[in-house]
């Protein structure tokens, strides 16, 4: 099919080569096949207008809008920047739900997701599409199969990629359920993050194929990480926990809404004081944070200025950032309390980081773990 691809093919061009000699500097781009996908696939034909943050933002909550007559526009559509291109409205904040992901986090997963020809990929978020297209430029359109829940995502997604010369399978769906049209797959890779694996991944994955996902919590996204897993001839999965210092937005149950956390009631009524050595600034800490996270299903976190608060299941903690503090906190539970706890325990286990870290998926259950599976952080049913 013939590549409809607008912008000046000359120009666009520049511009990828440029966008993949960075990434190869910053060695995330290795492979030479998903450097020729960086090279051939026009990542502007999926982004004809998108939000960037910049110091001369119109909006500082979404930041300067850039469409193809805008001055600049092919230099920050080949930038390594995550472009938003979909906001949706809610309590009265503009929610990002759809972006082009920042090449170099893109390039990192595809390597982790370690195809190979003849491989068949799943992709749970299609969103723009240009992921889809860089799959399909590597395998080619008929190996690749992908699902967003947004209809409309889906029709421009199927549109732009027509347009550069692709047609992969796309279909509308909740990516929990994954797509059992075409299993099993080789290999599945999720552009949106979850709280849980869904085991409906690891039902429509070969024995011996690869999951790539981002795991983290809608409400403190520094908690997570991704993971990469290899699933067995039982249906379940084992697999890494690999250091990322960023993730994805986090996947929306209705089309209608954004992904975000629910915000967590802060009641007054009741408030306690009390002194602790652990202050508000230690919830940011990655290896930390997901402890806690494991052991604060929930968990929302509220980064300010001076202090940090937090809210799960109806309790709430306001933290000044450095300690020793004075903190506040109401509802059923003192939560820094198991903030408290999470630490000390850390500090016995040697401070472990992200990569410390692994997972192990079941049909009845799922736990992350610390150097070896049967130490379990916490398991979820």
């Amino acid at each position: 099919m013939p590549r409809m691809i607008s912008a000046g093919d000359a120009a666009w061009r520049r511009h990828a080569r440029r966008l993949a000699d960075e990434l190869r500097r910053e060695g995330v781009l290795s492979d030479p096949a998903w450097r020729d996908a960086v090279l051939h696939v026009p990542r502007h034909v999926f982004i004809p207008d998108f939000y960037l943050h910049t110091e001369n933002a119109e909006d500082v909550r979404k930041g300067k809008h850039f469409t193809a007559a805008t001055p600049g526009y092919l230099e920050a559509a080949y930038s390594d920047d995550t472009l938003v291109t979909q906001y949706i409205e809610h309590n009265g904040w503009p929610w990002p739900t759809s972006s082009s992901t920042a090449p170099w986090l893109m390039s990192r997963m595809l390597h982790e997701l370690d195809v190979h020809d003849g491989m068949t990929v799943l992709e749970i978020g299609t969103g723009t599409g240009y992921n889809a297209g860089l799959l399909s430029h590597r395998l080619g359109d008929s190996r690749v199969t992908s699902v967003d829940i947004d209809p409309e995502l889906i029709h421009l997604a199927g549109r732009r990629l027509r347009a550069a010369g692709f047609q992969p399978a796309l279909a509308v769906g909740d990516g929990r359920d994954g797509f059992p049209g075409a299993t099993p797959y080789d290999r599945l890779i999720a552009t949106v993050a979850f709280e849980t694996l869904p085991t409906a991944w690891i039902e429509q994955v070969r024995p011996g194929g690869i999951i790539i996902c981002d795991l983290r919590p809608a409400g403190a996204p520094w908690s997570g990480a991704l993971v990469k897993l290899t699933v067995a001839d039982d249906h379940t999965a084992v697999g890494e926990l690999l250091e990322c210092p960023a993730g994805f937005m986090p996947a929306r149950t209705r089309a209608a809404l954004p992904g975000s956390s629910e915000e967590g009631v802060i009641d007054r009524t009741t408030v306690h004081e009390r002194d602790t050595v652990v202050g508000g600034d230690a919830i940011m800490t990655p290896g930390l944070a997901l402890l806690v996270w494991q052991h604060l299903p929930g968990l929302t976190v509220y980064p300010g200025a001076d202090e940090t608060t937090i809210t799960a299941a109806g309790s709430w903690a306001e933290v000044p950032h450095h300690s020793p503090a004075r903190l506040t906190h109401g509802g059923p539970a003192d939560l820094w309390s198991i903030v408290e706890n999470a630490h000390t325990r850390w500090r016995q286990l040697g401070q472990p980081g992200i990569g410390a870290y692994g997972i192990t998926v079941t049909p009845d259950r799922q736990w992350i773990w610390l150097d070896t599976p049967d130490q379990p952080v916490v398991v979820h049913p």
